[in-house]
């Protein structure tokens, strides 16, 4: 099995989390995915992304990252492919270069 990768695009998204943030540990160090659901103002439907953070990036995403949060996400695409034998496997990975909230973290109430 090989597997080959370039990076091909940067972009920015706008979108709410779809979940709390959960930080991951992995010998390269810590790791998240989020999920990000975003309108499309042309089919009127929700579009959802999954793209992933390392490092110090994913520790205050983890820290922050509320479902229902507002956020930007400057990514960058990786293209890639996976072969095993005679099968080839086109791949595209997101990954998040920086991020800003553009929303205020729920506030806990304390009764």
């Amino acid at each position: 099995r090989e597997y080959t990768m370039s990076i091909t695009n940067n972009g920015i998204i706008v979108g709410n989390l779809t979940s709390d943030v959960t930080l991951n540990q992995s010998a390269k160090g810590p790791w998240a995915k989020i999920r990000i659901a975003w309108d499309d103002v042309v089919s009127g439907k929700a579009e959802f992304f999954d793209i992933f953070f390392s490092g110090r990036n994913a520790e205050v995403l983890s820290q922050y990252g509320e479902k229902g949060r507002q956020i930007l996400v400057r990514y960058r695409l990786a293209t890639g492919s996976i072969s095993k034998g005679d099968v080839v496997i086109k791949t595209v990975d997101v990954y998040g270069v920086d991020f800003q909230f553009l929303s205020s973290s729920k506030e806990k109430k304390n009764e």
